[in-house]
């Protein structure tokens, strides 16, 4: 009687563990639609080390389950034990934990790969916006030092024109930026938050104020 009811007690311990290892699938569950990598990275990393922890436990349930079916060959009048429902009341439960960790994963991976897409598009649109203000800068102030000159009129006339052959050239790369400009937005606005606010914050250029300075350089 006493080998039974420890048996039992430990039967109920095994179904004990595997309600705990629902709730820990049923939280991670809740986590596979975030868009906080961090978040997401985080509670992988939990559930795989919950997971890695039920191997061992398995190895002890199954264990049980021998012990179970020895104790019940050996009994002749008494109710034999029942254990296969806690079996695989467990073993549902692992699965379960299984699918949530396969399934952060995934997620894990689709946000990064959707954060590099964003953030090497905001880097190129960074580094064309600053060189196109960097040329406009140059040639402001070669337009300050025209018109500054203390040369004739005719020979102002003549380097400004020049100048402005040169401005006409760099309409190419404005219009770059304004491409670059949109392509950012679209591709920053299909996001969710907080990855959305993350990405907007590293864009260093306003393609619109840069058209316009290039506009009123002409």
């Amino acid at each position: 009687a006493e080998a039974g009811e420890a048996l039992r007690s430990r039967i109920a311990d095994v179904l004990a563990e595997a309600s705990k290892i629902s709730e820990s699938a049923a939280c991670a569950e809740q986590v596979l639609t975030s868009s906080d990598e961090e978040e997401v990275t985080s509670r992988l990393s939990s559930s795989r080390e919950e997971l890695a922890a039920t191997h061992a436990l398995l190895t002890d349930v199954e264990e049980l389950g021998k012990e179970v079916d020895a104790f019940n060959s050996e009994i002749v009048d008494a109710e034999p034990l029942e254990f296969d429902a806690a079996m695989d009341t467990m073993s549902t439960a692992i699965g379960k934990l299984n699918a949530a960790v396969a399934g952060l994963a995934r997620r894990e991976k689709d946000l990064a790969q959707a954060r590099y897409k964003a953030t090497s598009l905001i880097d190129e649109f960074n580094r064309t916006e600053n060189a196109a203000n960097g040329n406009i800068r140059g040639f402001e102030d070669k337009k300050a030092s025209i018109s500054n000159e203390t040369t004739s009129p005719f020979q102002r006339a003549r380097e400004l024109e020049e100048l402005l052959e040169d401005v006409k050239a760099l309409a190419e790369h404005i219009h770059r930026v304004s491409d670059l400009g949109v392509a950012v937005e679209s591709e920053v606005q299909s996001l969710e938050e907080p990855l959305q606010g993350k990405l907007r914050s590293l864009i260093e250029g306003d393609a619109p104020a840069t058209e316009e300075r290039y506009r009123q350089l002409q």
